[in-house]
């Protein structure tokens, strides 16, 4: 069996920015933790949770907001606090295993504060 079959390669702007297995990939490449928000009107608050301490950046992802993080332990309760003071309930955060997607995205903002546009 060919094992390198399932390695992928990501390239961005002609290079090389990541290259591994997708479960590398999810693992070793992104250094991050990835948190699933789950909020109702989820496109009203992608910007807000984007402004949590510790968070460094916020998508939407269909009707979740994915956000990056260093520290989940920090950006977790900076994210219900948020909640909290906008008085809003049934909402959910959690800590899931980044998508290819999340990997991606982070490897290209990476990439982009590594290499300022001239």
């Amino acid at each position: 069996e060919a094992e390198n079959c399932d390695r992928m390669t990501l390239i961005y702007k002609g290079t090389m920015i990541a290259t591994g297995t997708p479960e590398e990939m999810k693992t070793k490449v992104m250094k991050d933790e990835v948190l699933e928000v789950i909020v109702p009107a989820a496109e009203d608050w992608v910007d807000k949770v984007a402004g949590v301490k510790s968070v460094k950046e916020a998508a939407l992802f269909s009707t979740k907001i994915h956000a990056v993080t260093g520290d989940s332990s920090v950006a977790i309760p900076g994210i219900e606090k948020l909640f909290a003071q906008g008085g809003l309930t049934g909402y959910s955060v959690r800590k899931i295993v980044p998508s290819l997607e999340d990997v991606f995205v982070s490897s290209i903002e990476a990439y982009d504060k590594e290499h300022p546009a001239a």
